[in-house]
């Protein structure tokens, strides 16, 4: 009869998810749970303090991407130097991560970012999902600019070496893939608001296979910063320099481009 009982309660705590997240919330510790929940129930139930190192980093990147930009721009302004297309991608790339930093500390963190997810309450959790959603289209739109920076930066220097259509036509791509990838995150599923709501099971809709989308986005982002690694790095050799120093402006561009 006992087993039966335990067996009875597993079940009815995996059809009604809801109601084991309200009962998770009310332990208080590992050894509270046991006393408490069958095996199969505690084998799962942990509880994971918020992480404020987190928040820390994300006050700290934000701090150093506002000095390099500002610091960049105000050189350009005040020097003989024209400001290019280069410090314009430079510019909107840094008001993109913006929207980003705002999701992680007004959205994210509150809704439960760094805790673990039997802790969180349903509303918790549909709000994560829906910040998450916000935050992939802006990462995609984040990439592309910094690659159009880089890429107008070569066209300044390059362009005269015979690098002109090879760089227009991977300015093209990189705005075509793009475009794509925002399109994709932003209609991943159908409904739009499915992303952050299907997690109980109880609602009613279809997504891509985000998986393939993560590994698509992931391969295309690495094989083009390679490309775009080697186009400057195929004309460093035809210079009339010593070979530490074209050994030195090769490493320069991996740091930078990398």
């Amino acid at each position: 009869m006992r087993y039966s009982v335990s067996l009875t309660f597993m079940v009815s705590a995996l059809l009604v998810v809801p109601m084991l997240f309200a009962a998770a919330q009310k332990v208080n510790s590992i050894t509270d749970a046991v006393a408490q929940l069958p095996t199969c129930a505690v084998s799962v139930l942990f509880l994971v303090k918020s992480t404020p190192e987190y928040v820390r980093l994300t006050w700290v990147l934000l701090g150093l991407s506002t000095f390099v930009v500002a610091a960049r721009l105000t050189y350009k302004f005040f020097s003989s130097t024209q400001l290019g297309l280069d410090d314009l991608f430079t510019f909107l790339a840094y008001v993109a991560v913006l929207p980003s930093f705002i999701i992680n500390l007004v959205g994210l963190v509150p809704a439960g970012l760094g805790k673990d997810i039997w802790t969180l309450t349903p509303s918790q959790i549909e709000s994560f999902g829906y910040w998450f959603y916000l935050l992939e289209p802006v990462y995609f739109v984040q990439m592309g600019l910094v690659k159009m920076a880089i890429l107008c930066f070569y066209m300044r220097i390059f362009d005269r070496a015979g690098l002109g259509k090879l760089l227009w036509g991977t300015v093209a791509f990189n705005a075509t893939n793009t475009v794509a990838f925002l399109l994709v995150g932003i209609f991943q599923c159908t409904p739009i608001s499915f992303y952050w709501t299907r997690w109980d099971g109880e609602k009613q809709g279809t997504c891509v296979n985000i998986n393939a989308v993560a590994w698509a986005n992931a391969i295309i982002s690495i094989v083009l910063d390679l490309w775009m690694l080697y186009l400057p790095l195929s004309r460093i050799r035809t210079l009339n320099l010593h070979w530490w120093k074209k050994l030195a402006v090769t490493l320069m561009f991996c740091v930078g481009t990398l």
